[in-house]
């Protein structure tokens, strides 16, 4: 979100070349708008593929330990945004877009019973 076409940071905010949570905010934003225009085969054929693998990207990116998921490594403007200490461990940044695209999965899951293993990992 804030690099150059060439990929090159700009701003000054070198972590958001390594912000997922952009992805998540798209993913939020597609359903936002299926949901409010009732549009169920967007939903259904483009918004839940993208968020199953935009979650897919955060469990990569997870360590767990004794049954519990963390993110070792995520930026957030709470360790600092753009200076030498803006990476921490699981940032409410990171957090809550996980937290969107696990509870709306589930709900759509129920709703349209699509991938029931999937709901499982979810």
């Amino acid at each position: 979100h804030s690099v150059d076409d060439r990929g090159r940071p700009v701003g000054g905010m070198w972590t958001g070349t390594i912000d997922q949570a952009n992805t998540s905010w798209v993913a939020q934003m597609m359903w936002q708008y299926a949901t409010y225009a009732g549009d169920e085969e967007y939903l259904i054929s483009e918004v839940y593929p993208f968020m199953r693998k935009t979650l897919n990207v955060f469990h990569a990116m997870m360590d767990k330990e004794d049954g519990v998921y963390s993110l070792p490594v995520s930026v957030s403007p709470e360790y600092g945004g753009s200076s030498p200490n803006g990476l921490g461990r699981n940032s409410t940044f990171f957090l809550v877009n996980v937290r969107f695209l696990c509870e709306k999965l589930l709900e759509l899951e129920d709703k349209y019973r699509l991938d029931a293993d999937y709901a499982a990992f979810v």
